[in-house]
């Protein structure tokens, strides 16, 4: 009497997703503005630091004549909507200056609502991450 045994081969996929992928839209800007009261300052100071940091995250991945233009006519509000992240250091004031190093990440999924909004073409990469294992099992009856 002849036994057989049959050999079944299974190849699973195991993903497992980051909890927290990191933006790459961030940057640091050092500002250092004048204006009539040092709450003046600071508040023009964070609007042009999210536009430069902003312009200069995505400059690889975006016609940067069209960002420039619609850079121009975005309201601040807009733009701090898009802020993941923030913080500020050496920071120094005085009665009409703002001065500091601030950091911005911004939403990736944000800046690509944004994008596509004022109709500019993008290539932003996809910062879902998701890292696959394979693993065989090889099954005897």
């Amino acid at each position: 009497m002849n036994a057989r045994k049959t050999l079944s081969t299974l190849l699973l996929s195991i993903v497992v997703s980051p909890v927290c992928a990191e933006s790459l839209l961030q940057g640091d800007a050092t500002v250092n503005i004048t204006s009539d009261t040092a709450v003046n300052a600071k508040n023009i100071a964070f609007d042009e630091a999210r536009r430069q940091i902003l312009s200069d995250s995505l400059q690889q991945y975006v016609d940067t004549d069209a960002l420039k233009e619609i850079l121009k006519t975005t309201k601040a509000s807009d733009l701090a909507t898009m802020v993941a992240s923030s913080s500020i250091g050496d920071e120094m004031t005085s009665n009409t200056t703002y001065s500091a190093k601030i950091s911005i990440a911004f939403a990736d999924s944000a800046v690509r609502n944004w994008l596509a909004s004022n109709n500019i073409q993008h290539w932003l990469p996809d910062t879902t991450q998701q890292n696959l294992f394979p693993v065989v099992v090889e099954l005897s009856d």
